[in-house]
């Protein structure tokens, strides 16, 4: 329960104050409608014998202050008062309901509105494991869900609550025996309700579920209305839609009739609590029904309330369970759009203090020099995660500059998540040798799995270029550990074009070995304007000079964690990434450039002076 509340207070987010203005109310309703009602036998009691009047001392008192002459005239006063009571009590459960009904559909609107605010603002990789039916149906549907089967609810179930636990003390000081066996009577209907709460949110989530799955057919094949008629795929559409609509009937009159099901049972509880009372009262204990009299008016004016109280509280917890589902999704979205929002602020801050320098314009200018030739896709397949069937399988694709090309297909099909991948994807590019134990290889998948793990939702590739004797044992290491996004282009290139196309096309290269000499594979991957991500073996501390000045990260050798958190951080984010590898390549052309290695090499074998 409490984390059921913890939910649902991050989803109302900044009304939570008005809450506990509506408990106030409810427990002013509930005083003033347990006042009237304990009134009630007083009341019956003096209409039946006005001379008993002076007997009570209250009654006497407030007869004197009011200087009333008869006590036919203080019985009429008696009942009016009563009258009043009850309708200031009506209308203040009145005005409750209608201030629950207001603010729940009030905050229905105000959550629309924050949801549609997140989703336009996340990064657009929060789409890439999203389909659009499913973002529409937590904008209506859920929020819906969640006002109609958590909010009001859980409102009136705390009203209910009140007004129960109140008129429970009543009826405990008027006859605490009575209260016990009407306790015990109804105690199995809590159990009947206990024992169903799984079932209930089963129910909740089969119907969102069916519901999206509607939504999603629906926008599926009316959407591309042209290419259903194309293929003739309407038999397909119909079909999936009468399994939906069954799925949804189903659950949706299970709900229902389970709704009905507290009120039916306490009208027949409360009639047999009766019957027994008068018969245990005439049979056993040889009592008249005129003694139970006073103590029953007070049963049943309080059962007037008491009982659609207990069944709108019986309802409201099979509702809430419900509707459980509905706010998870809720919940689930907005926390995570909202770490996406703050990932994307953090990445417009970093941007503005950017735009105050020359490094954005100069990076531009160094990104244009090496604009990829062609795209080129070999053999692409992607799963989204949770998911046992690939969206694209075995995709070969070349694409020219200057190209423009059409992607066709059903919807499903793929198209869209093609582009996101060759668009979005974030990739960490090794080439070199394949030698597990000198080049760290070992280390590189482990720190892969890593940040795989804490990124279920982003595409992530991991692109090796190379081979060598220990191929098979990392073929064997990959598939026993079931690592996910891999591409290993197999074999020597020595194409230097194609080593700067795999290279251009990286986010942030790694070098993740034991033992080097002076490496020369970082040198091509910041001539790329590639940031750098190495172990701190021999040659790197000259390559990277100056660390993060220089182009790149230093990690220590065999730490797993380092190198994982080190490429994440450049994953992460974007102008960072982009300021490394302009640094990158600055000092690639000041130290490491044909014309600077030549000079240096001139001013060594001639005895000059080494240029600045």
């Amino acid at each position: 329960m409490i984390s059921y509340l913890s939910k649902f207070f991050y989803v109302l987010s900044q009304n939570r104050k008005s809450i506990f203005l509506l408990i106030s109310v409810f427990v002013f309703s509930s005083l003033l409608e347990v006042f009237g009602i304990s009134l009630i036998a007083p009341f019956l009691w003096l209409a039946s014998k006005p001379e008993v009047l002076h007997q009570n001392w209250w009654a006497n008192k407030i007869y004197s202050d009011l200087g009333f002459s008869s006590a036919h005239n203080f019985v009429i006063f008696c009942g009016i008062a009563l009258i009043i009571i009850f309708c200031l009590k009506s209308f203040s459960y009145f005005l409750a309901q209608s201030y629950i009904n207001h603010f729940s559909f009030a905050n229905q609107g105000k959550l629309i509105s924050r949801l549609l605010t997140a989703y336009l603002s996340v990064p657009y990789t929060f789409y890439l494991s999203r389909d659009t039916s499913s973002i529409i149906t937590n904008i209506f549907y859920e929020t819906q869900n969640f006002c109609f089967k958590s909010m009001i609810p859980l409102l009136q179930f705390t009203s209910n609550a009140i007004a129960i636990l109140v008129l429970l003390i009543l009826l405990a000081k008027t006859d605490l025996l009575l209260l016990i066996i009407l306790s015990v009577i109804l105690l199995p209907i809590f159990f009947l309700f206990y024992y169903l709460k799984g079932q209930s949110r089963k129910w909740g989530q089969d119907e969102s579920e069916a519901y999206h799955d509607m939504m999603r057919t629906v926008n599926d094949g009316l959407g591309g209305i042209k290419e259903t008629y194309v293929i003739g795929c309407q038999p397909y559409f119909i079909d999936e839609m009468n399994i939906y609509v069954n799925k949804y009937t189903t659950s949706k009159t299970s709900f229902v009739n389970f709704q009905t099901l507290p009120r039916i049972i306490l009208e027949t509880l409360l009639i047999l609590f009766t019957v027994i009372i008068v018969l245990v009262h005439q049979i056993f204990l040889s009592q008249s029904i005129e003694s139970l009299l006073g103590v029953l008016s007070i049963f049943a004016a309080a059962s007037i309330r008491l009982m659609p109280a207990l069944s709108q509280s019986l309802s409201a917890i099979g509702t809430i369970q419900t509707g459980s589902y509905a706010l998870d999704m809720l919940y689930s979205d907005l926390r995570n759009t909202s770490q996406s929002i703050d990932n994307l602020e953090m990445k417009f801050q970093h941007l503005n203090i950017l735009s105050n320098s020359n490094y954005l314009l100069s990076n531009h200018r160094l990104s244009a020099e090496f604009l990829l030739k062609q795209i080129d896709i070999q053999n692409l397949s992607y799963k989204y995660p949770n998911s046992a069937i690939s969206a694209i399988s075995n995709i070969y694709l070349t694409i020219n500059k200057g190209e423009s090309v059409a992607f066709v297909g059903k919807s499903g099909s793929g198209k869209t998540t093609l582009v996101d991948i060759i668009l979005e994807a974030k990739v960490i590019i090794y080439h070199g040798r394949i030698d597990i134990q000198k080049k760290g290889l070992d280390v590189l998948l482990d720190a892969w799995q890593k940040i795989c793990h804490r990124r279920p939702d982003q595409t992530l590739r991991l692109l090796l270029v190379g081979t060598g004797t220990d191929a098979p044992a990392l073929q064997q290491k990959i598939a026993r550990e079931n690592l996910r996004d891999i591409v290993w282009i197999n074999k020597y290139i020595r194409d230097r074009n194609a080593i700067q196309r795999y290279l251009s096309a990286a986010d942030v290269y790694t070098l993740p070995s034991r033992h080097e000499g002076f490496p020369v594979a970082p040198l091509e991957a910041m001539a790329c304007s590639v940031p750098v991500v190495a172990t701190n073996v021999q040659g790197i501390p000259e390559i990277l000079e100056s660390g993060e000045m220089s182009g790149g990260l230093i990690v220590p050798i065999d730490d797993v964690e380092a190198l994982a958190t080190a490429l994440e951080s450049i994953l992460d984010n974007e102008m960072w990434a982009k300021e490394l590898g302009r640094r990158a390549r600055e000092r690639v052309e000041r130290y490491f450039s044909l014309k600077t290695i030549g000079q240096q090499m001139r001013s060594f074998l001639l005895n000059e002076d080494l240029p600045n």
